[in-house]
């Protein structure tokens, strides 16, 4: 039993240390593209630049009435059936995560997950579920256009609003009439570039 708690104490302990490392790798990344912009208004006066990024910013719930997608029960059951068969879970995730009933695009997406190593994909999945940067928003304060599917079955409409609400700078939200996680695969009509 000790060796067990030894584990989960270690694992507990990489999974943080993973989180700081990706707090700051994406404030170091903030900062350069910081740099980049001011050099480049410099050097060109006033020019409109867009920057894409894809953000959540926690997928886990809270008990402080956050809505990430999730419940730490529901990830808890994920992980196990990821290591146990990553074949079966891809076959079963793929069509959640594109959200509509297009087989081409649920075949094309699993064959992207395939391409990954299982150990890999559980890691960077890990990663992504236990990050939280919902206490850098209000650092972010430039204009920003939020893009959420009207129906994503990880991703609740209340995380992108709860974005909305805690960025400094102004910032919009445009509700693509979708159902979906992966909008640029299974609605690629409706792209964000309309929006920027």
């Amino acid at each position: 039993m000790d060796e067990l708690r030894n584990l989960e104490q270690k694992m507990t302990a990489a999974a943080d240390a993973v989180c700081e490392r990706k707090y700051h790798v994406i404030k170091t990344q903030t900062n350069t593209y910081k740099k980049k912009v001011k050099s480049l208004e410099e050097r060109h006066g006033n020019i409109r630049l867009n920057f894409a990024i894809i953000i959540i910013s926690r997928f886990l719930n809270d008990d402080n009435n956050y809505r990430g997608g999730f419940d730490r029960a529901e990830v808890q059951e994920m992980f196990p059936a990821m290591e146990a068969d990553y074949e079966v879970w891809v076959y079963g995730f793929a069509p959640e995560a594109v959200g509509a009933d297009l087989p081409e695009v649920t075949r094309e997406f699993s064959q992207t997950l395939f391409t990954m190593r299982p150990d890999i994909s559980l890691f960077v999945c890990r990663t992504i579920v236990d990050t939280d940067i919902r206490s850098i928003l209000g650092q972010v304060r430039v204009p920003c256009c939020i893009i959420q599917t009207a129906r994503d079955a990880s991703v609740p409409l209340s995380a992108a609003e709860y974005l909305q609400n805690h960025f400094d700078g102004r910032t919009t939200l445009q509700i693509l009439n979708t159902e979906a996680h992966l909008p640029h695969l299974s609605a690629p009509a409706l792209n964000g570039s309309n929006y920027l």
